[in-house]
């Protein structure tokens, strides 16, 4: 299965990433999440998930973004 609008999402959250836009990359990764969650592309929730992660790390949130990167780490662990 897959998403090409949260795929489209995860690559606008990339991009604000790179360019150190903190905010609007954290909602681009949480809205490709919510989108692969209801097509179901389990991978891509974990992906974006991680993602998330090291954006909020980005921003000085070292309790929430490496606890969600850690979830990420873990669960594709399991799917891989």
């Amino acid at each position: 299965a897959t998403c090409p609008l949260g795929q489209s999402k995860s690559d606008l959250g990339d991009l604000y990433l790179r360019a150190e836009k903190y905010d609007q990359a954290a909602d681009s990764f949480r809205e490709a999440i919510r989108l692969a969650t209801l097509y179901g592309v389990e991978h891509a929730v974990h992906l974006n998930r991680g993602f998330l992660g090291y954006t909020l790390c980005r921003q000085g949130d070292l309790e929430e973004g490496p606890a969600i990167l850690a979830e990420a780490k873990e669960a594709f662990r399991r799917i891989w």
